[in-house]
């Protein structure tokens, strides 16, 4: 038996039903929309017009692609910011056109296009364009006769060992400062003992920078890191959301650099480290930014210790391995430079110095390298080689690295070049 049609006194409950639905569909069609999670590929590239003055690649769409406008950014990076005129300066790179830049193995659909290793199997985001040159990895091999046999041109080359590596990204670093214009330095007298403390240098030990390197991505997320932190060890440390804040952009700059890049393709292709390179940024910053206990709970951090600096008492400095550090606090007056203990190339130096009345008797720095390079460089020597000497070359001059973590945790308890 057919089922009777509905009474008509029916039919008006079941249109307003139906009415509801559709409102309720439209809303959630319009909500995806304004939150940039229906991507249109027909909008093409973004006019110069379109992306906000001033926004750096510190303030990037890397991993922000659809993401509803926050007032935590300076630029956005959905569709609406076309409308709105405040897209980020990348925001063709990332969302438009797309690219496997620091991206390998990242299966993000908020892309228009995707860079794991299965990305050709997906129906819609596929493969970016840059897909094979920066995220298939090549191992050089040796051809009959013992000449190296030269790597497709469309996939980057894993160096052989620690050294060939060192040596690409010293190559890679193009935020290096070149001595003798964008950076002057007057190495002064040499100490014949680091025991006596005494100043036999009468002049900075950095007499010019050039401040617009310091203005680049990576220098100017450094230095906003100096002032976060209480130098003396034995009190507390807390983080504000501002701190973090700045941390992100600090993790954010240095990952948008060919150096980075790097050294994640490294350390996977060696075995040092095996996770995806979002796992391996977590990693990184772990390693900089973890709090961990020395004096105190939570009073000290591998960024703290390396790149600041801290006091560990009334008379003594420990760490404090970073040049801009002491750029800075020469020009701001709080550090006096004694002299040097050594000095070789590449740009190593090995010196003594006076901060705040506490005397440093030997520190090491490598000077005008990025804090990319550096990170780069102590975070692989970390992995390969932890709690012991790294012993590489660069450009085959000796350039040893000594990392160390703390009570066991992975974190820098040190790190710095020795040789």
């Amino acid at each position: 038996m057919d089922a009777s049609p509905p009474s008509t006194s029916c039919r008006p409950a079941i249109i307003k039903a139906s009415i509801l639905s559709s409102v309720l569909v439209i809303s959630l069609l319009i909500s995806l929309y304004f939150t940039g999670v229906f991507y249109d590929r027909a909008e093409g590239s973004v006019s110069p017009a379109n992306i906000r003055k001033g926004a750096t690649a510190a303030v990037s769409c890397l991993g922000r692609c659809g993401d509803k406008a926050s007032s935590a950014y300076s630029c956005q990076c959905n569709s609406v910011c076309l409308k709105f005129n405040d897209c980020c300066n990348d925001y063709n790179r990332y969302c438009v056109e797309g690219s496997c830049l620091n991206r390998c193995d990242d299966t993000d659909i908020r892309y228009p296009c995707t860079c794991d290793s299965q990305c050709g199997s997906w129906p819609i985001a596929g493969c970016c364009s840059d897909h094979d040159a920066r995220c298939k990895i090549v191992v050089t091999t040796t051809a009959p006769g013992g000449a190296p046999a030269p790597p497709p041109t469309s996939a980057p080359v894993i160096p052989v060992d620690i050294s060939a590596f060192a040596s690409a990204i010293w190559a890679d670093d193009v935020n290096r400062l070149s001595i003798g214009s964008d950076l002057v330095m007057n190495t002064g007298n040499y100490i014949s003992d680091s025991y006596l403390h005494q100043d036999v240098s009468y002049n900075r030990l950095f007499s010019s920078v050039n401040a617009q390197m310091l203005q680049r991505p990576t220098y100017k997320a450094l230095i906003k890191l100096f002032n976060n932190y209480i130098t003396t060890q034995g009190k507390t440390e807390t983080k504000t959301s501002t701190e973090s804040a700045e941390e992100d952009e600090f993790m954010n700059a240095i990952f948008n650099t060919v150096v980075m890049q790097r050294a994640y393709q490294f350390v996977k292709a060696k075995n040092y480290y095996s996770g995806s390179l979002s796992q391996y940024k977590t990693f990184i910053r772990g390693l900089l930014f973890t709090h961990y206990s020395r004096k105190a709970t939570q009073d000290s951090s591998g960024f703290e210790h390396v790149f600041v600096g801290e006091f560990s008492d009334s008379s003594t400095i420990s760490g404090f391995h970073n040049w801009v550090r002491m750029y800075l606090l020469e020009d701001q007056g709080h550090a006096n430079y004694y002299g040097y203990i050594k000095q070789k190339q590449p740009n190593l130096i090995k010196y003594q110095f006076k901060w705040s009345n506490r005397v440093k008797p030997v520190t090491s720095t490598m000077y005008g390298v990025s804090p990319e390079f550096e990170i780069a460089l102590f975070s692989t020597c970390f992995l390969k080689s932890p709690n012991s000497l790294c012993r590489l070359k660069i450009n085959g001059q000796t350039a040893n690295v000594q990392t160390y973590d703390y009570k066991g945790a992975q974190v820098f308890g040190s790190a710095y070049f020795t040789s």
